[in-house]
């Protein structure tokens, strides 16, 4: 297992049996090992820190179908909503009393009737 392990990590792919195996024939060890991979792999892009970040979602209307996705056109289990322009803005400025190094504001799209 350690050679799949390895060679994901230095080459960053592996061929379809190769991670087939790998999934397949994972024991404790070699999960252990993956674990101590990308935590190492971890540490050397982001350090030891905790990154802080907001998301506003203004509306819950899209016009796509992911599969994966819950606010889906075809998810009829949710309510749609959408604030209006005025909301939209005062949304956005609850960043500065929150003090949220980032904020994200997503807007789907309404899907035309």
């Amino acid at each position: 297992m350690r050679q799949w392990i390895d060679k994901l990590r230095e080459e960053r792919t592996l061929r379809p049996e190769e991670f087939r195996q790998l999934l397949t024939e994972c024991d404790g060890e070699s999960l252990r090992y993956i674990n101590k991979q990308a935590q190492e792999v971890s540490l050397r892009h982001f350090g030891n820190r905790i990154f802080i970040r907001g998301l506003i979602e203004v509306s819950n209307c899209c016009r796509n179908n992911c599969h994966y996705c819950g606010i889906r056109k075809g998810n009829r289990i949710w309510n749609v909503i959408g604030y209006p322009q005025k909301k939209y803005t005062e949304l956005l400025q609850t960043r500065v009393w929150t003090r949220l190094p980032y904020l994200c504001a997503a807007r789907k799209e309404k899907t035309p009737h």
